[in-house]
């Protein structure tokens, strides 16, 4: 990690504690003042701090906002849990909770597979948003122009007929995967989950019955978080 980003995470720190001028940033921190102030500058310019003339720095409105979403992820991975975990145990397949971070998917939430052959992804993994079908499931809702950009080859009004995405991977071992959004309660999609087994375990026919199933675990979810189709 670079000397700069630990400086900015350091001055994070100080001011979480109440507002804090630059020169106490300077003295507590041992910076140079014109290194504090550019690194504090960045940070109110990306809102995680804001200045007061009078009081100095304090933590920024992105702060909040982050640690809102911080708790509706964590609220959100609870509740996925028992789904992600009775479908894997009915299928032996790996199940995957993945949220949208701009054009990646980062995985959230699993339960393993149990197959002597296992696609597994680990927490905090990222993918592009058009490489999975969690990316596919993700923006099914998107406006068409959003659609488009990503997948301009695949219609977005079959998906949502359907109610599942399914993506197989071109290289290596053909994984295939099914998702299918989980809304909140104003119906929003803010995460996906899906399925993931090797080809050999996916014929065409058992594509179709792992998305249904998926489909019908993601609705679960949903309504857990007061969605109501």
């Amino acid at each position: 990690m670079s000397r700069s980003l630990m400086r900015a995470l350091d001055i994070l720190d100080a001011v979480s504690t109440g507002p804090i001028s630059l020169v106490d940033i300077t003295t507590r921190l041992g910076l140079t003042r014109s290194t504090a102030y550019r690194l504090a500058s960045a940070l109110v310019d990306r809102g995680l701090l804001r200045h007061d003339p009078r009081k100095g720095y304090q933590l920024g409105p992105r702060i909040l906002t982050l640690g809102a979403m911080a708790h509706e992820s964590a609220d959100l991975i609870a509740i996925a849990q028992p789904s992600l975990d009775a479908l894997s145990l009915e299928t032996g397949d790996a199940t995957n909770l993945a949220i949208r971070d701009g054009e990646h998917i980062v995985y959230v939430g699993r339960a393993p597979s149990r197959r002597l052959l296992a696609v597994r992804h680990q927490l905090g993994d990222r993918n592009r948003v058009d490489a999975t079908a969690l990316g596919r499931a993700l923006l099914m809702d998107a406006p068409s122009a959003v659609w488009r950009a990503s997948f301009p080859a695949e219609s977005q009004d079959a998906l949502i007929a359907e109610g599942f995405s399914r993506h197989i991977g071109e290289d290596g071992e053909r994984i295939c995967c099914v998702a299918a959004p989980v809304r909140d309660a104003s119906g929003e999609v803010i995460a996906a989950l899906s399925l993931s087994s090797a080809q050999q375990y996916m014929s065409a026919d058992q594509m179709d019955a792992a998305g249904r199933q998926v489909a019908d675990a993601a609705t679960v979810v949903s309504r857990r978080l007061g969605w109501t189709p």
